[in-house]
């Protein structure tokens, strides 16, 4: 039998479908929602989850701070919906930090450019951190609840209208876990962190689109630290004993609007305006008696040692940092094979600064030890304006070919610079399962407050860097890729700095030139179906030459080996079980030795540094893993459970390397942790 229908025209209203572009998987790394519930980190934090991507290292287990690629914690950008989100300025210790600002259960996606990224982005020299918020349609009501040892985290989305979501979440969060377990050392110590974020959006009709975030964040942390004891078989043993206490508290307000406009099909326009708000006390008063014995075997006590230290601390600083942004930007899709961004952006900052640090040593005998970084008394109030234009244009040649090609100009009023930042990028596509790109471009990065904290001028020129980038994308099987990466970097107007545990100490001055090359390889997608699994490995070499010496130095951030797994699988019999691994590996990081000189004018003991990054620390390692299982307890109603044991061979990670007195003493985090949790979810 032959059937035939008549055809009909269906009259109604006007639908427009858009969509952004398409990213080449080649120019980013992405993890999305689901692995940043699952990956068993250090700490609950989603920047943790960074650092097992190819190119991103970091020396501290509890900071959120990261390199890239030869960077320092500084030169990275992180956005939220479109919002730029700074990170604090005066913490000292990973230990003394809490969360960052971004909450997992509000992710959407992350994408992390470590390379040629666009120059509608802002201004900085290693990276962009990406993130986005989730924008899910609802019926009418989701909700989800989750605790753990650590603290807790509960979200609730609604759909007030037809033409409007809302989500809000809060978190509560005690790192007082981890710190229990820190090798060799008593004492009282209690990080707490509570955030409240919300994201609403409103769709009026197809063309326009609003959308707006607003957290508001508060962090403290407070030590009464007690006993700590140190050995080492061929430097002695030494035992401080302390009193007093020490606070450190950050507050934090964020509020953004993203606005999308389409003008015509093809023709649309963003804008956002934000406002940044942050508040930095750090008070320290520690008195510390530092007993020292010869013979490692046998703790000093008061009564019988070798050496005794003295050392009075006093901290008062106070930092108020409000910074304004906006933004506009115009998109505009020409033809299928033709398409335009042009914008502009302006950021203006306020950073008022109260900084008095000092720090008193001396021996039992009355020798003075002094130290310029912890002897510090200023005033700063820095008002300052960026300004940058960009124009990009993409060209699609055939099928096989993309180009890219942007300039950006950015005005700093600080010290009237003028900058021009041309970059380009080939995206070739040789057949279906390949990607290869080749990129070139300029990156700048104007000083903002910690590299003018010691300047004598309070103006830097902006630090530059030229960046060129060859990599390729392979498709292995369906969701199983292999990614592979080298680059170069020339770099011109570096602002040397050394690192005592986050802490970066600049000398001031553009007073350095360098160079970072190295290559990034990446296995990531499906090992077996419905699980997401990577392997990532990095080689890096990070040079300096400071001016006035004629050789190259490592760079602090250098790090020659870098190696990360991130592994999920299922349980064949129980298919709503999984098991998590996280290893991360990584050879040493440089460092300068450090040591006191006696001043005969001064009569005081002053520090000297020898030779620049000479030294190493020792090799970096941990292995955590974590399991869960999935529960449909009711029709709307699911249930997770969730264990996890974190550094699960107990190793002991040196942190970096303090000097007391002419003698080296190690700065490490240690010890195994176990924890569980649960979720909640009702949609």
């Amino acid at each position: 039998m032959d059937f035939f229908l008549n055809s009909v025209v269906l009259s109604g209203k006007e639908i427009s479908v858009t969509a952004e572009a398409i990213q080449p998987k080649i120019l980013n790394n992405e993890i999305k929602a689901r692995e940043l519930k699952n990956i068993a980190n250090p700490v609950p934090d989603v920047l943790q989850t960074l650092k097992t991507l190819p190119g991103v290292t970091s020396l501290n287990d509890q900071t959120g701070f990261y390199q890239v690629r030869g960077g320092s914690y500084d030169e990275n950008l992180i956005y939220i919906n479109g919002i730029e989100i700074y990170q604090p300025h005066i913490v000292r210790k990973g230990m003394m930090e809490n969360p960052s600002l971004i909450n997992p259960v509000l992710v959407k996606k992350i994408n992390l450019y470590s390379s040629a990224f666009p120059v509608s982005y802002g201004d900085r020299l290693s990276s962009v951190l990406d993130i986005e918020y989730f924008d899910k349609p609802v019926k009418n009501i989701e909700s989800h609840f989750e605790a753990s040892l650590t603290g807790y985290n509960a979200s609730l989305l609604l759909k007030p209208g037809e033409k409007t979501s809302f989500v809000a979440a809060g978190r509560s969060v005690d790192y007082s876990l981890f710190h229990k377990n820190i090798e060799n050392r008593s004492g009282h110590y209690s990080p707490r962190f509570w955030d409240i974020q919300s994201v609403f959006h409103y769709f009026p009709n197809d063309r326009l689109k609003f959308m707006l975030l607003t957290v508001y964040a508060k962090s403290d942390y407070q030590a009464e630290p007690g006993d700590w004891k140190y050995w080492r078989v061929n430097e002695g043993f030494y035992k401080s004993v302390f009193s007093g206490d020490e606070k450190f508290s950050y507050h934090t307000f964020v509020s953004g609007l993203n606005t999308r406009y389409r003008v015509l099909s093809g023709l649309e326009f963003e804008s956002v305006i934000s406002v940044y708000e942050q508040k930095e006390q750090e008070n320290t008063h520690i008195s510390e008696d530092l007993y020292y014995s010869s013979d490692f075997m046998k703790e000093p006590s008061p009564y019988e040692y070798d050496e005794l230290y003295l050392r009075q601390t006093d901290v008062n600083n106070d930092i108020d940092t409000r910074y304004y942004f906006s933004k506009l930007q115009l998109n505009w899709k020409i033809k299928k094979y033709l398409s335009f961004h042009a914008g502009m952006d302006v950021k203006k900052y306020t950073i008022t600064s109260h900084v008095n640090e000092r720090e008193n040593a001396f021996t039992a005998s009355g020798d003075v030890y002094y130290n310029l970084y912890s002897n510090n008394s200023n005033f700063q109030d820095i008002k300052n304006w960026l300004t940058g234009y960009y124009l990009s244009g993409h060209f699609k040649m055939d099928e096989k070919l993309k180009i890219t090609a942007g300039l950006r100009y950015t005005y700093c009023n600080g010290n009237a610079e003028h900058l021009y930042l041309p970059r380009i990028q080939f995206v070739w596509y040789p057949k279906p399962d390949l990607e290869l790109y080749l990129a070139s471009g300029k990156y700048a990065q104007p000083a903002l407050f910690k590299e003018i904290q010691f300047s004598s001028s309070g103006q830097l020129d902006a630090q530059q860097a030229t960046q060129y980038a060859v990599g390729s994308n392979l498709k292995l099987r369906e969701n199983l890729f292999f990614k592979a990466e080298s680059y170069f970097k020339k770099l011109s107007n570096l602002v040397s700095y050394d690192v005592k545990d986050v802490r970066l100490y600049y000398s001031g001055m553009n007073d350095a030139k360098g160079y970072a090359y190295g290559l990034d390889l990446r296995i990531y997608g499906s090992f077996t179906k419905g699980t997401e699994n990577w392997i990532s490995y990095s080689y890096l070499k990070a040079r300096e030459q400071i001016n006035g010496t004629e050789v190259y130095v490592p760079r602090p951030s250098d790090r020659s080996h870098t190696f990360s797994v991130y592994m999920e699988d299922k349980m064949e019999k129980f298919n709503n079980s999984k098991i998590f691994v996280r290893y991360v590996f990584g050879s040493g990081f440089p460092y300068t030795w450090q040591s006191y000189k006696f001043n005969e004018t001064a009569n005081q003991y002053e520090l000297s540094k020898g030779e620049r990054n000479k030294f190493r620390t020792s090799a970096y390692g941990r292995f955590d893993i974590g399991f869960s299982q999935n529960f449909k307890l009711a029709n709307r109603i699911h249930l997770s459970m969730r264990e996890e044991i974190l550094n699960l061979f107990n190793h002991v990670n040196v942190l970096g390397y303090g000097f007391s007195f002419n003698r080296r003493v190690f700065n490490y985090m240690g010890g195994r942790v176990f924890n569980i949790g649960f979720r909640l979810e009702f949609s």
